[in-house]
């Protein structure tokens, strides 16, 4: 685990001067330094950065700060002539860990005119590699980097283990699914800061941070691309600790801004559910502490999942923007291939009449978030508990009061170690589904679909397969 990172010493020492010297009340005449403050992470000027020059030439000279205007311009005028240090400060800097690279200045005697000089926040590229070096040029993975904190007292926390986990689905020799479960880990030092490096780009990754008793529910980042970089703080708390949080916000549309009456607000970790009023206002409470995921939803809107910090204290404030689109179902077809493999035989099965199936448009119909959702859908399968600790059960006749547990298979093959939904919610979600099987009993599954000492029923699930690209 490394430290945070800093890119230069020089700016640190130039902002401790800052804070203990006053800005001189006199101005020499002489040259003007200006330029603009660029945000390289979002790719747009940097507004309200402090951004300071101090003089290499004459020591005496007390530092200048100005900040940075709505279009990131700033100008220091009235410059002697000599050498300068010129760097900022910003927000954004500290959230990353990192400080600004400075920038020298030469401002000769007989020069005219103003001198431009443009400072920028470090590239995404930049900064993984600064955080994950030593990594090949053709290294495509990307970095989540952030504080670990303690939502009882917003504290940061030392030592703490922090895990991604994500799926690989390739295609082997025979054309066979083959997936595999990949993890990244990475300790919190003493200042909380982490880094985990090496995650795929482009890819839906489960997180979950833990420190002793304490504990953050999964929570759930899309990658960026290629060396890409991911900031997001998480909190962890006792999963023994009262259950007394509280998220209160507002939904509404990304297209004009109105309030979407009904929309469905869901607490993943905990499966509590509330229903948007008139006003587009909400309220959950009972919520546990730390960083889990909140899933927004309405009729007509694109579904949206938001990772959520609930603290002790004040109620957790939550403005939440849906996009709109014709129908979403137009939207699935459009995207890209999103069917199954041809290969894999899912039409071929369904035609035969056997188990219960649902393809891309009978996924986007029922506005599913997880496996979960299909399961409700359909006749003799029901989750037992909340949230991602409930499991799916079927009903059996070995068991005809509490059910049995399904045998899942993801791209034709098994998974052997998903029991509850937290557990299937690492291998895949609803959005990446293309079509699932599912069969009540085990007789009806396909002989691939079933372990030979089966003793209940099946669910198959398949990926968006991409036409070139296998799954």
């Amino acid at each position: 685990m490394k430290s945070r990172v800093r890119f230069t010493a020089v700016m640190g020492a130039v902002m401790s001067i800052l804070g203990s010297v006053a800005a001189s009340g006199q101005t020499p005449a002489g040259r003007t330094v200006q330029g603009t403050v660029y945000d390289s992470l979002s790719g747009a000027p940097l507004a309200r950065a402090t951004v300071s020059i101090m003089s290499r030439s004459d020591t005496a000279m007390p530092p200048r700060t100005v900040q940075s205007d709505a279009a990131g311009g700033f100008a220091f005028q009235n410059l002697s002539p000599g050498a300068y240090l010129l760097g900022f400060q910003a927000p954004v800097l500290d959230s990353l860990g990192v400080t600004s690279p400075t920038k020298e200045v030469d401002l000769s005697a007989d020069g005219r005119g103003a001198l431009i000089a443009n400072l920028a926040i470090p590239s995404a590229r930049t900064v993984h590699d600064a955080f994950c070096p030593a990594r090949p040029r053709q290294d495509s993975t990307s970095v989540l980097i952030g504080h670990l904190g303690n939502a009882t007292d917003r504290g940061v926390v030392a030592n703490g283990d922090i895990s991604a986990t994500w799926v690989v689905v390739a295609r082997d020799a025979k054309n066979q699914a083959v997936v595999t479960a990949r993890q990244a880990r990475a300790t919190s030092g003493q200042d909380g800061w982490f880094a985990l490096c090496d995650l795929p780009p482009n890819s839906t990754i489960a997180v979950h941070a833990i420190s002793g008793a304490d504990t953050s529910s999964l929570i759930y980042v899309i990658t960026p691309g290629t060396r890409g970089l991911i900031r997001r703080e998480i909190y962890i708390a006792s999963r023994l600790a009262p259950t007394t949080g509280v998220i209160v916000g507002r939904v509404r549309a990304s297209d004009g801004g109105h309030a979407i009456a009904g929309a469905q607000i869901r607490a993943d970790a905990s499966g509590k559910t509330v229903t948007a009023d008139d006003s587009g206002r909400f309220t959950l409470s009972g919520l546990p502490y730390g960083s889990s995921d909140l899933s927004v939803r309405a009729i007509g809107y694109v579904p949206q999942r938001i990772v959520v910090d609930v603290l002790v204290g004040d109620p957790t404030r939550l403005n939440v923007s849906l996009l709109t689109g014709a129908n979403v179902l137009a939207a699935v077809r459009t995207n890209a291939s999103r069917s199954v493999n041809a290969n894999d035989g899912f039409d071929k099965r369904r035609t035969q009449g056997w188990g219960r199936f649902f393809d891309a448009d009978d996924i986007a119909r029922l506005h599913a978030w997880d496996v979960n959702d299909i399961v409700r859908a359909t006749p003799g399968l029901k989750p037992m508990g909340l949230g991602f600790h409930s499991v799916i059960r079927m009903n059996s006749l070995f068991d005809p009061v509490k059910g049995c547990i399904p045998y899942y298979y993801l791209d034709g093959r098994q998974l052997t170690d998903v029991v509850e939904s937290q557990d299937l919610e690492v291998y895949v979600q609803a959005q990446d589904l293309a079509g699932v099987e599912i069969y009540n009993r085990p007789e009806d599954a396909p002989p691939q679909f079933r372990p030979i000492t089966a003793t209940c029923g099946s669910i198959v699930m398949w990926t968006i397969y991409y036409k070139g690209n296998g799954h």
